[in-house]
C-alpha cells in the first residue's frame, strides 16, 4: 500500500502572497459555497454586536473559502483543527484594532463549546471593573453609546432573537482573557486611540511584564494614531531575542503598517527579526460586497468596512490557527 508523503504545511507555505494588480486572490474556492453550515450564528456569546448582518441570518448569501496554494497544488497539507483552537495550554496574545478583534470574534464563536472561561470588563454606572464571566453569557459591547446606535443594536439583536436579555450592553471586552478546555488561552488587547503604542502596553492588563510568557503574538498597528514601525519592529527584535514567533498583520486597507510602505532599513531589521508579515490586505482584497456598509447600511455607518460575521474574516482565523499548529 503506497503511504501519504505528502507533508505538513509550513508556515510560509501558508501566509498569503501578495497580489500585486490583481483584483482577488486565485486561493479563494467559490466551488462548494453552501456545502457546510456557517460555523456559528449571532447567538455568539463573544461576538461584537455590531458585526452581526441580520440580512445575511438564513440567507443564501454566502461567503467563499481560503485554500492555500501549497495545499491545492499537493505540496503540503495543513493540520485538521476538530476541537480545540490551539495546542494544550497554549498561550497567544492579540494586539491590534477592531480588524484583529474580527479574527479573534471567528475564533471564539467557532470554538465556543471549548471556552471554560473568559474575563472581561463590566460596567456598573460608570465604574469599569474586570471580572470573570460564564463563558455562555451574552456579554459583549454593543455599540458606541456616544453615538446613539447602543440602543438600535441592542434591540436588533433581540428583535432576530440573538440575545433574550438587556444587559449584555453593559460588557466591554476591549481587554478579554479567554481560556479554552485544554489550558490554551488567549489574551486580546486593543490598540485604541492612545498616542505612542506598543505592545507592551499590554503587559500591565494582563499580569505578565514578558513576551516570553507567550507561545506566539500576533499583531497590527492599531487605530490611528498608529502603532510606529520602528517600535513595532523593536518588539519584534526583544520577541526573537526571547524565542517568541511573532506574526504583523496588515489591516484590511494598504497602510503604514505593510511592508510596502517601509524603508530598506526596515525591511532589513523586520526580516532579521524572524517576524512573519501576514498580508491581510491582500487576503480580503475584492471581497468588498462582503461588509457590513455594504450588507446593511445604517444611518449612523453606511460606509462600515467591517466585515460581516460570520463572513470573511473567520477564513482568516482558521488560517492563523493552521499556522500556529505549524510552529
Amino acid at each position: 500500500m503506497e503511504m501519504n508523503t505528502v507533508p505538513l504545511c509550513t508556515v510560509d507555505q501558508l501566509l498569503p502572497g501578495q497580489l500585486g494588480d490583481a483584483g482577488i486572490s486565485d486561493e479563494w474556492s467559490w466551488d462548494d459555497i453552501g456545502s457546510e453550515p456557517d460555523p456559528y450564528d449571532c447567538t455568539c456569546a463573544s461576538m461584537k454586536s455590531r458585526y452581526f448582518c441580520p440580512v445575511m441570518s438564513g440567507s443564501t448569501i454566502l461567503y467563499p473559502s481560503w485554500t492555500p496554494s501549497a495545499v491545492r497544488d499537493g505540496l503540503c497539507e495543513t493540520i485538521e483543527i476538530l476541537e480545540d483552537p490551539l495546542p494544550n495550554g497554549f498561550k497567544l496574545l492579540m494586539y491590534g484594532n477592531s480588524h484583529l478583534r474580527q479574527v479573534l470574534d471567528g475564533i471564539t464563536c467557532t470554538y465556543e463549546k471549548q471556552l471554560v472561561s473568559k474575563r472581561v470588563s463590566l460596567y456598573e454606572g460608570r465604574i469599569r471593573q474586570e471580572i470573570d464571566v460564564d463563558p455562555e453569557r451574552q456579554c459583549r459591547s454593543c455599540g458606541y453609546p456616544g453615538r446613539g446606535d447602543n440602543e438600535l443594536l441592542k434591540d436588533q439583536l433581540i428583535g432576530n432573537k440573538c440575545m433574550d436579555i438587556d444587559d449584555v450592553c453593559n460588557c466591554n471586552d476591549d481587554r478579554g482573557e479567554y481560556v479554552f478546555s485544554n489550558g490554551a488561552e488567549i489574551h486580546f488587547h486593543t490598540a485604541h486611540i492612545e498616542s505612542n503604542k506598543t505592545m507592551e502596553d499590554s503587559f500591565l492588563y494582563h499580569d505578565t511584564d514578558s513576551f516570553s510568557d507567550y507561545d506566539a503574538v500576533v499583531a497590527n498597528s492599531g487605530n490611528t494614531p498608529f502603532m510606529d514601525v520602528d517600535v513595532m519592529i523593536d518588539s519584534a527584535v526583544t520577541m526573537r531575542n526571547e524565542n517568541v514567533p511573532f506574526f504583523w498583520l496588515s489591516k484590511y486597507g494598504f497602510g503604514e503598517e505593510d511592508v510596502t510602505y517601509w524603508s530598506d532599513d526596515q525591511r532589513q531589521r523586520f526580516s532579521e527579526s524572524g517576524a512573519m508579515h501576514f498580508h491581510v490586505n491582500d487576503m480580503v482584497k475584492g471581497l468588498g460586497s462582503f461588509t457590513k456598509g455594504n450588507m446593511e447600511p445604517t444611518s449612523q455607518d453606511p460606509y462600515d468596512h467591517h466585515y460581516c460575521l460570520p463572513g470573511p474574516p473567520d477564513e482568516i482565523s482558521y488560517l492563523l490557527l493552521k499556522m500556529l499548529w505549524s510552529l
